[in-house]
C-alpha cells in the first residue's frame, strides 16, 4: 500500500502547479495536457515489460528500482530551467511508478483469497486514492509558500518512506509462486483473450471521465476558469479523493457479493454526469461541492483491476495486469491531449458533455463484457 500511495502522490502533484506552471513557461492548455501525459506516455512504454517482469521475478527489485527512477525524475522536473526537461523529468518519474505501482498491485491480486478479491484490490485502490487525497493538498500548500518547484520536490518523501516500509516489512512470498512456462514473442508480454479484451476497452472509455475530470478539467478550469488559488485547488481536489476512500473499499466488498457490474456501471454514469455539473460551477463554493460529488462514484476504479483478476491464470496476473495497464495508459495519454485541444476549441461545458459520453460507453461495455467474478460464477454454477 506504501508503493501504491507514494505513485499516486507524484502523479497527482501537479493539478495545483499548472496555473503556475503555464505562466512561467508560457505554454497552452495543450502543453498543459501534454505534460501531465508525459506519465502516461512513460508507462505507455513501461507496462509491457514490467508485467512480464512480475511474472518472472520477486517483487523486491521492482520496488527498490522504480522508487530510483520516480526520485530521479522529480529532481529532473523541479531544477528544469526549460519545458522539454520537465516534460522529460515526468517521463522518467511515470517509468519508476509504473513499475513499482504495478509489482505492487500483482502483489496483492496474488496474495488476496480469491473471495475477497474485490476488497483487497479495492484497499489497494482506495491506498492511490490516499495518494491522490494528500498530494494536491500539500503539493499546493506548499507551492502557495515557496514555488512550484519546491511543491514538486515534496514527491520525494512518500517514494523513501515507502521503499523503507517495503524493506522492513513486506515478505518475499510472491517469489515462491510458480512461474509461467516459456512463452516466445509478445504472446509472453501480452494477454487479454476473448472478453477481457471488452474490459480492456471499457478501462479506456473510463479514462475520459475519471482522468480527464481530476487531471485536466477540474485543475483547469479552477485555476483559469474561476482564477482559484492553487492551494484552493489542490484542497477541493483533495477532498473530492477522500470521499473516494471509503466507497472503494465498500465498493469492493458489495462487488465481492452482488457482482462487478452491478457496482461498476452507476458509479462510471455518475461520474460523467459531474463532468457536466463542475463545467457549471460560477463559484468556489459550488466548484468544491461538485468535486465532493465526484468522488461518490469512486467504486468504478476498483472494479477495473478485480475484472482483469477474474479472468486471469493466477501465473500470468503480472503480465494481464500489464496488458491492461498499457491498455488504459493509451487512454491517459490521448485524454489530456485531446481534452486540453477541446477546452481550447470549444469550451469546457462542451468538453465535459464528451466525458459524459465516454462514462456511458464504458457502462456499455461492462454490461457487454458480463461477469467473472468468484461468486458470480458460484451462483450460475448452482443455477445450471
Amino acid at each position: 500500500m506504501a508503493i501504491t500511495i507514494a505513485t499516486a502522490f507524484g502523479n497527482g502533484a501537479l493539478a495545483p502547479l499548472l496555473g503556475e506552471i503555464s505562466s512561467e513557461f508560457g505554454v497552452s492548455f495543450t502543453a498543459l495536457g501534454a505534460l501531465i501525459s508525459a506519465f502516461g506516455i512513460a508507462r505507455l512504454i513501461i507496462d509491457l515489460p514490467a508485467g512480464g517482469l512480475i511474472d518472472r521475478l520477486s517483487s523486491h527489485p521492482l520496488f527498490y528500482s522504480g522508487a530510483l527512477l520516480v526520485i530521479t525524475g522529480v529532481s529532473v522536473s523541479a531544477l528544469a530551467p526549460i519545458y522539454p526537461l520537465l516534460f522529460a523529468g515526468r517521463v522518467i518519474e511515470g517509468s519508476g511508478a509504473s513499475v513499482a505501482g504495478a509489482a505492487a498491485q500483482a502483489y496483492v491480486a496474488r496474495e488476496a483469497p480469491e473471495e475477497a478479491r474485490g476488497q483487497m484490490l479495492g484497499t489497494i485502490s482506495a491506498a492511490q486514492m490516499v495518494g491522490g487525497f494528500l498530494s494536491p493538498a500539500i503539493v499546493g500548500l506548499v507551492a502557495s509558500f515557496a514555488g512550484w518547484r519546491f511543491g514538486l520536490l515534496t514527491t520525494i518523501v512518500p517514494s523513501l518512506l515507502a521503499v523503507t516500509l517495503v524493506k522492513l516489512y513486506v515478505k518475499h512470498g510472491d517469489g515462491k509462486l510458480p512461474r509461467p512456462k516459456n512463452v516466445l514473442g509478445l504472446r509472453g508480454f501480452i494477454y487479454t483473450p476473448g472478453r477481457l479484451a471488452i474490459v480492456n476497452l471499457m478501462t479506456v472509455a473510463l479514462t475520459f471521465p475519471i482522468f480527464g475530470f481530476k487531471a485536466v478539467l477540474y485543475p483547469v478550469y479552477g485555476t483559469q476558469g474561476l482564477q482559484l488559488e492553487p492551494a484552493l485547488v489542490g484542497l477541493a481536489i483533495s477532498i473530492s479523493t477522500l470521499m473516494r476512500f471509503p466507497i472503494a473499499i465498500v465498493a469492493g466488498a458489495l462487488s465481492d457479493r452482488f457482482g462487478r457490474v452491478r457496482v461498476y456501471v452507476p458509479s462510471a454514469i455518475f461520474m460523467g454526469l459531474v463532468s457536466v455539473l463542475v463545467s457549471q460551477a460560477g463559484d468556489a463554493a459550488t466548484y468544491v461541492l461538485f468535486g465532493l460529488a465526484f468522488g461518490l462514484g469512486g467504486g468504478a476504479v476498483p472494479m477495473v483491476t478485480s475484472m482483469v483478476v477474474d479472468r486471469s491464470p493466477r501465473d500470468r496476473v503480472g503480465v494481464a495486469l500489464g496488458t491492461h495497464a498499457f491498455i488504459r495508459d493509451i487512454g491517459v495519454v490521448l485524454t489530456p491531449l485531446l481534452l486540453g485541444l477541446s477546452i481550447d476549441g470549444i469550451g469546457y461545458g462542451a468538453s465535459a458533455f464528451g466525458l459524459l459520453g465516454f462514462a456511458c460507453l464504458s457502462a456499455t461495455l461492462a454490461i457487454v463484457a458480463g461477469d467473472a467474478s468468484p461468486n458470480h460464477r458460484n451462483i450460475r454454477s448452482q443455477t445450471t
